[in-house]
């Protein structure tokens, strides 16, 4: 714990030296201005830059097409979302906010974990076959390259309702939903049992989130008898094959919505039957949890997701939304999507808001969602003057116009630029290696301040694609 502090406090000296000395500024000299806690430059008289004002608020656009139950929805390169669910995959361009429909799973599964590999394809593992009632120890991969799905290895015990992370290594982690915890190795395709958590924690749909220092956090889920949500959290240390259990929640939350920050702190908003919901704060330096609300309108069984201004926005269980706000601690009921839904998936992509789509139409019971809703927020820069805030716009760093050099910011490759990112470079400080090449930002072969300076300029940076 010691030495995680000191590394993360030299590391916040530097990045704020950097930010003294090394300032962005515009064609003519002047430094430009950034907003409060987005790491977004705003106009100045010397840029060349728009303002590009959107009403924040959820709209519909055009339905998928398919049927989306309790869907999985992953961020791929280039900007694309891929939304998985048991009856449909497809994929949706919120530039165009056009569906592109995809190839089905060659088993029609529920309850299952995906993730996006290192090499782009994407693994979905374990799950429940409808009308089976039991978990399956099954995986599929997708390859984008044969818009596919192919059988992969065999877990090494079936898991309904697991969770899945892939790790800095390009291992993936599984965890939930039985008991133990299992990894595969990318490079020969096979499982591995590793160390497993607390078994008296046992959890269905748990929450998995990396932290700085390469560590994952579990936490969320109910227990194997439905008594209610977890409020024991866990720590996972990679290096060492070792989990330990941090501070407790202050109150239970078996579906929660949870997202990292872009300060490493993790945020869950949540309830279970027996709790009311509430809003909790997880300090990975500390590992402890702080209540920050227990309003009313928390959206439970919902998805969060951090945006590019520095907020978190909640929705997918009835119409619900909250926003929460980091720079002044606090929660806000959102504007309402159009129809009540019951585990609708929610993505974000840069300059395009957000969408929400899928899950079970709450006043219909069983009857799914067909709306795609699109939420934009708040006022955006639009240098090209075409109604987006898109990648170009956003490397506005001392290479603005080079944006594969800025995309290299992203260390950790979860498209924004986050204190993971920025410790990942420090920590290679003076060498490169393959596995932080990406944080070679001047390209002379070592990593160096001014490597550390020019990703310290893109913090809290969003991105979709490398043009």
């Amino acid at each position: 714990m010691i030495r995680i502090r000191f590394q993360f406090a030299m590391l916040s000296a530097l990045v704020l030296s950097f930010s003294v000395l090394g300032a962005p500024t515009t064609a003519a000299g002047g430094v430009i201005p950034w907003e409060r806690g987005s790491g977004q430059a705003t106009a100045s008289a010397a840029s060349p830059m728009a303002s590009l004002t959107v009403d924040e608020g959820w709209t519909s656009t055009d339905p998928a097409p398919g049927p989306i139950s309790e869907p999985e929805t992953l961020l791929l390169p280039g900007g694309r979302v891929m939304v998985i669910s048991a009856d449909t995959v497809a994929f949706f361009d919120p530039r165009t906010r056009v569906w592109t429909p995809g190839p089905r799973m060659t088993l029609p599964r529920a309850l299952f974990a995906a993730v996006l590999m290192q090499d782009g394809r994407v693994l979905v593992a374990g799950g429940d076959f409808f009308g089976g009632g039991s978990p399956t120890d099954t995986t599929e991969i997708y390859d984008p390259h044969t818009n596919s799905w192919a059988a992969g290895p065999r877990l090494g015990i079936g898991r309904t309702a697991p969770a899945a992370i892939r790790l800095w290594t390009g291992k993936i982690l599984v965890v939930g939903g039985e008991i133990g915890a299992e990894i595969l190795d990318p490079a020969t395709m096979t499982w591995s049992w590793v160390a497993a958590p607390n078994p008296r924690f046992l959890r269905l749909a748990p929450k998995l989130i990396e932290l700085s220092y390469d560590r994952i956090l579990l936490t969320g889920g109910w227990g194997f008898d439905f008594d209610g949500g977890r409020v024991t959290s866990e720590i996972y240390e990679p290096q060492t094959n070792t989990w330990h259990v941090t501070g407790p929640m202050a109150a239970p939350q078996d579906y929660p919505g949870v997202a990292e920050m872009n300060d490493g702190r993790v945020i869950s908003a949540g309830s279970d039957q027996f709790s009311m919901p509430s809003v909790q704060l997880f300090d990975p330096l500390t590992e402890q949890w702080a209540l920050v609300a227990e309003p009313i309108e928390v959206p439970s069984e919902a998805d969060g997701v951090t945006v590019s201004d520095g907020r978190v926005v909640f929705a997918g269980n009835l119409r619900k939304t909250g926003v929460f706000d980091p720079v002044a601690a606090s929660w806000n009921a959102g504007s309402q999507t159009s129809v009540e839904r019951e585990r609708g998936a929610l993505a974000y992509t840069l300059g395009s808001g957000l969408f929400l789509v899928g899950g079970v139409v709450a006043l219909g019971g069983d009857r799914v969602a067909e709306t795609t809703d699109v939420f934009a927020a708040g006022t955006r820069t639009d240098i090209d003057g075409d109604g987006y805030e898109d990648a170009l716009e956003n490397a506005i760093g001392e290479e603005r116009v080079r944006f594969c050099s800025v995309m290299r910011a992203d260390v950790k490759t979860d498209l924004r630029v986050n204190v993971i990112d920025l410790q990942r470079a420090a920590s290679g400080f003076g060498t490169v290696t393959p596995s932080s090449t990406r944080s070679d930002q001047n390209g002379d072969g070592s990593i160096n301040a001014i490597d550390l300076m020019r990703v310290a300029l893109q913090f809290g940076r969003l991105f979709t694609t490398c043009d």
